[in-house]
């Protein structure tokens, strides 16, 4: 069975590094500044996964100002019609280099 991915990360569980990395001063009336894309999702017999990038500019976390862009998943237990279990995994290293914290890739 596959699902519509409509969720927003924080509905997802995803929403520590939403929230951390565009999580800088915000004006009023100014848009958050990040995006989350679902790009594949399903589930089967109460487990699942759903695949997602996750855009922004880093605001609140190393505070540089610098867009980035990641791949991930979300592997999924669900209960009852709800998400009763969520991991996410993503790799923070490919952030880091991006905004510049880390130097970058030399492969």
């Amino acid at each position: 069975m596959s699902i519509d991915s409509g969720e927003t990360a924080d509905e997802r569980g995803d929403a520590y590094l939403s929230r951390k990395l565009a999580a800088g001063k915000k004006q009023e009336g100014e848009r958050q500044d990040y995006e989350q894309q679902d790009e594949h999702a399903d589930i089967r017999d109460g487990h699942g996964t759903i695949e997602w990038t996750f855009s922004g500019t880093d605001k609140g976390v190393y505070k540089t100002g610098k867009k980035f862009s990641v791949r991930g998943v979300s592997v999924i237990d669900m209960r009852d019609g709800k998400i009763s279990r969520n991991l996410d995994f993503y790799d923070l290293a490919t952030i880091m280099r991006q905004v510049g914290v880390l130097p970058a890739d030399t492969k």
